[in-house]
């Protein structure tokens, strides 16, 4: 039973390394290389793109507009309507030390929450290997892994928020609206809600346990 649930705290603590720090597996880049392989990239678009600034754009439905692509297969041109997460020249966006300064340190502590999280995660893992289940200090663990979790979620959460909200005031594409709606993952804040439902399990078989104790 001990070696399952190792398995499974191993495979959440890759999920959430692969979620976190997602960019450095070259898994996530295998299209993109191979398309590089196939066509010859511009020395300037790729000078462009190592300073390029983020941002989520969704086609505007009262005045969309297509751009165009050229397809590596057939070498020709197709038009079509990006709607999901695209890099665009620095130039465009000119930010200030205020934003520069609160971006780094929110994305600082963003980091050490996430390590934070993972350090009560391992030693809550270590706690239930030693039998210590129904403790309430592992239940303190695991509660407060999903609280530091939603923190940092919702932090990110703003901060990508304030950013583009920052980034339109000096980047409107014409048929495009600048979107925020692409953070919100709905599945990664339920894990967070998940892990506080799990240590609100474990406080109330604490509970039963020692009013069953005082019973008998």
């Amino acid at each position: 039973m001990k070696t399952k649930l190792n398995v499974f705290c191993v495979l959440i603590l890759f999920s959430i390394l692969v979620e976190v720090f997602g960019y450095f597996f070259k898994a996530y880049t295998f299209f993109s290389d191979h398309s590089l392989c196939e066509t010859k990239a511009d020395s300037k678009d790729a000078d462009i793109y190592s300073s390029s600034v983020g941002v989520y754009l969704m086609p505007d439905g009262r005045n969309p507009k297509s751009v165009t692509m050229t397809n590596s297969v057939t070498g020709k041109t197709v038009r079509v309507f990006p709607g999901s997460f695209v890099d665009v020249d620095e130039s465009v966006f000119k930010p200030n030390t205020a934003f520069e300064v609160v971006s780094g340190l929110s994305g600082l502590t963003i980091l050490v929450l996430i390590i934070t999280v993972f350090y009560k995660f391992i030693r809550f893992v270590w706690r239930v290997n030693k039998g210590e289940v129904f403790d309430h200090k592992s239940v303190r663990l695991l509660r407060q892994c999903g609280w530091l979790l939603l923190a940092s979620y919702l932090l990110f959460i703003a901060v990508s928020t304030w950013d583009a909200f920052l980034i339109a005031d000096q980047f409107r594409p014409v048929g495009y609206r600048i979107t925020t709606q692409s953070l919100v993952n709905m599945i990664d804040l339920a894990s967070c809600f998940f892990i506080l439902a799990m240590a609100e399990v474990l406080s109330i078989g604490i509970e039963l346990r020692e009013d069953q104790k005082l019973t008998i």
